[in-house]
């Protein structure tokens, strides 16, 4: 075969190619969802590889993402961060080390990372107070014990655990309409282990079918049961912005609406007993006195937090 004839079949091969690539390059790639496209951002802003990521299937309002055994959710309509999981994957492959130059030496310096950390996840406008911070050396662990399964706390790699809750210019904020969320830090190299936080309660119109003196009766009406009840020398009625919803699944179509706390005082002014008012309905939810349960202890916050180890 001449020459000539190679060139010409050389460059129908050459044309052919580029015609091929050219026309892939002009086909329609699939389009990244706005979802997607937020996550991948949040990977990049704590520094987590993601060549093998991949979306999940959506979870309860909630859009969430892994690459590199870390997950990422944000919350659907709004796309705001609620939760980055690095921890265990994390710890079983990096083994424990000394403290190196990343290291977080107390609470405070813990409390300063997550102030650090909070624009780089969209949330540099959120006002907020810190519940506690504390280094944790031992973590529960699930075993079983004569049949029977309990938790057990063992020692674990240390740790730096921080409680944060929003705070709002609007008093009558309360339980149901604070964001709240929690970080957690390895202490010996300072890499972000948790991230939670919640999303924001669309706030509806407040509204009230019941009056204050109403709420404080229904509520005084519902403490009868406890003992406690007895020694409340005074009560205490305040407005709040409250969650209500006959199924758990209308939650995040449902906006807050009206409500009302009312509190037990003794003689001295401790809370003696607590409970809430819809203003809907007004229904009296999670009436309470004595010995409250985590969920709700005497000073009103969600949980029973450990003293935090900040210096005063």
């Amino acid at each position: 075969m001449s020459k000539r004839v190679w060139w010409i079949l050389g460059g129908v091969v050459v044309l052919s190619a580029g015609v091929y690539f050219g026309v892939n390059a002009m086909a329609p790639r699939k389009p990244v969802s706005a979802h997607e496209e937020r996550i991948r951002e949040l990977f990049a802003a704590i520094d987590e590889p993601a060549s093998d990521f991949k979306m999940l299937a959506p979870k309860d309002q909630r859009q969430w993402g892994i690459a590199n055994d870390t997950t990422v959710m944000i919350h659907d309509p709004s796309l705001q961060i609620t939760q980055i999981r690095r921890w265990p994957a994390w710890l079983k492959r990096n083994p424990e080390a000394p403290p190196g130059p990343g290291a977080v030496e107390n609470a405070k310096e813990a409390t300063e990372k997550l102030a650090a950390l909070l624009p780089k996840l969209g949330l540099g406008d959120l006002k907020y107070k810190i519940l506690t911070a504390h280094r944790l050396e031992t973590q529960p662990f699930l075993v079983t014990k004569n049949g029977r399964q309990e938790w057990e706390e063992r020692k674990a790699r240390p740790r730096y655990m921080v409680f944060f809750r929003e705070t709002h210019e609007d008093p009558r904020y309360y339980l149901d309409g604070l964001r709240e969320g929690q970080v957690e830090y390895c202490a010996n190299s300072g890499e972000l282990l948790q991230f939670y936080i919640n999303y924001p309660e669309k706030a509806g119109e407040w509204e009230s079918i019941v009056t204050e003196e109403q709420a404080a009766r229904k509520v005084r009406e519902a403490w009868k049961f406890w003992p406690e009840a007895a020694s409340v020398a005074r009560t205490t009625v305040d407005r709040i912005w409250m969650h209500y919803w006959t199924d758990y699944k209308l939650r995040h179509e449902t906006p807050m609406s009206g409500g009302y706390v009312v509190r037990g005082l003794d003689a001295k002014g401790d809370l003696l007993c607590i409970g809430f008012v819809v203003g809907k309905t007004g229904e009296v939810s999670r009436p309470d006195c004595g010995d409250l349960p985590d969920l709700l202890n005497w000073s009103g916050e969600i949980r029973r937090y450990r003293p935090t180890e900040l210096a005063p």
